[in-house]
């Protein structure tokens, strides 16, 4: 028996009454010895990480299913282009959106809800305040000196080209006479 054994049993008591159970499981002394394993005293979780998705933006109109042949214009402004493909159906006529507008100028409002729709004539409103037409103005004197000082500018460029390629690619033309070795005169004076 060794020194400390009573000091052994009173720690091992003690220990066992404090945590719950035996001190010691595999037998060995606790009072200097450090290969107690026992079990956790209290029990331990750990939360589980998990990973966190957040959305992705994408543009709205990735969304849209594509339609063969239908234009982007057609999917911002559906009940228009659909007003559009009805009228080309059932009268036959090219119908465009320009020609639509200008019906509503000449006709007014009422008579085109009664053709395409409260809804459709709501969007060829959105339609033509949004979208600017392009018209060229044939009388405008500053765009036609504008592009004439243009196609002057470009002229005098094509034509420093052609010098600078006719220089470097031609043959120097040689005279029909040649100058005489003695007197340096063509014809010879000598």
């Amino acid at each position: 028996m060794g020194l400390f054994d009573s000091i052994d049993s009173v720690f091992q008591s003690a220990i066992g009454d404090l945590f719950g159970g035996g001190a010691s499981p595999t037998g060995a002394s606790t009072v200097g010895g450090s290969d107690w394993s026992g079990s956790a005293v209290l029990p331990v979780s750990y939360a589980q990480y998990q990973p966190v998705s957040y959305p992705t933006a994408q543009p709205v109109m990735a969304m849209a299913p594509m339609v063969a042949g239908v234009s982007r214009w057609a999917m911002s402004f559906p009940n228009l282009w659909q007003a559009l493909q009805m009228i080309r159906a059932n009268y036959r006529v090219p119908m465009t959106v320009d020609k639509l507008w200008s019906m509503v100028k000449s006709n007014g409002p009422q008579f085109i809800v009664g053709i395409i729709g409260a809804a459709a004539l709501n969007e060829l409103f959105v339609y033509h305040s949004t979208h600017k037409r392009r018209r060229m103005n044939v009388a405008n004197t500053k765009a036609l000196r504008r592009s004439v000082r243009r196609l002057k500018g470009f002229d005098r460029l094509s034509h420093r080209v052609s010098t600078q390629l006719a220089r470097v690619g031609g043959t120097r033309r040689r005279s029909a006479s040649r100058r005489c070795g003695t007197c340096k005169h063509s014809p010879c004076t000598c």
